[in-house]
């Protein structure tokens, strides 16, 4: 599955995207069956899925706990919303992340926030780290 072959680094979330080769499904198919898991993975699929294209288009939203965690002596995890595009040819799909965000719950007198992750550059998190030690757990 797409979801275990991304690492986030210096460089930002790597790879930008993966297509994965499906033999014998057309684009059609395909679609449909991302649909299908969209509704059975969320419990309200018409509120993530943010645009659709015809049957070769897929965007959708969702949220993921622990997602990434930094190691400074002790081991923190962030939760994160995530955007995710599908795209659709025969025989092949293109699963391309679009952004990730985190909720920063209020500190005293601040506010909650939610954190936009630059995932083309990592580097300001790993600024102060010896080791570069994120870990990624994985979408959806």
């Amino acid at each position: 599955m797409a979801q275990e072959s991304f690492k986030y680094d210096p460089l930002g979330l790597n790879p930008k995207y993966i297509v994965v080769e499906v033999e014998n499904k057309t684009q059609m198919k395909l679609f449909q069956c991302a649909l299908n898991w969209i509704k059975e993975t969320y419990k309200n699929p018409n509120e993530v899925i943010q645009m659709t294209m015809d049957s070769s288009k897929i965007r959708f939203e969702g949220f993921a706990e622990k997602l990434l965690c930094s190691n400074m002596g002790n081991t923190k995890c962030k939760d994160y919303i995530y955007s995710i595009e599908l795209e659709f040819k025969d025989g092949k799909y293109k699963f391309t992340p679009i952004y990730l965000q985190t909720y920063v719950p209020p500190i005293l007198y601040s506010e909650e926030q939610v954190r936009s992750v630059d995932i083309n550059n990592g580097s300001a998190y790993y600024k102060n780290l010896e080791n570069n030690a994120f870990i990624y757990r994985g979408f959806v």
